[in-house]
């Protein structure tokens, strides 16, 4: 019986915890968007007072990026994936199920994508690695890339044939 109780207990506060972990990642899901918001209209404030053109610039894209705080805090204001196409596709509910699920994969990589620019821009000496990473990848693509063209075969033979008769001019007396 105490096991039983004790168990019980831990998974209580298994869940507990779970709840709590959530909000914790909807409240850093929130800030983040809240200070994108901000920052835009910081700017649009601050082409206001400059004036003119630049002001009518800015005021027209401050309310590109709109907070949706009540549905986690990951809707930035890009529009749904089945948006516009519900009501065409109403008659075949696999293809609705499908869309919603399209979207439900482009709020999980918004989340992410918030989560992961947080802890970038915490990280200086991380933000500098992954800067580093994304450039060797992207050689490493290119260098693969340039061995797989059609004419790199040939050319690697006229180098190693170059090659060779340099290194027999060089040994021969």
């Amino acid at each position: 019986p105490a096991v039983e109780a004790l168990q019980a207990q831990v998974q209580s506060l298994a869940q507990e915890l779970a709840v709590q972990s959530d909000a914790a990642q909807r409240l850093q899901a929130d800030r983040a968007a809240l200070k994108l918001e901000l920052e835009a209209e910081t700017q649009r404030r601050r082409a206001a007072e400059r004036g003119g053109a630049s002001a009518h610039m800015a005021s027209r894209g401050a309310g590109r990026y709109k907070v949706d705080l009540e549905a986690g805090g990951t809707n930035l204001g890009f529009a749904s994936a089945h948006m516009g196409l519900t009501h065409r596709f109403a008659h075949r509910p696999n293809v609705a199920k499908l869309l919603q699920l399209v979207d439900e994969g482009a709020r999980l990589i918004d989340r992410g994508s918030l989560q992961t620019a947080k802890f970038l821009s915490h990280n200086p000496y991380v933000r500098i690695g992954f800067a580093c990473y994304v450039l060797l990848l992207h050689l490493w693509v290119l260098v693969v890339l340039m061995s797989m063209a059609p004419g790199a075969r040939r050319a690697r033979r006229l180098h190693q044939a170059a090659s060779m008769a340099t290194a027999s001019t060089l040994t021969a007396p």
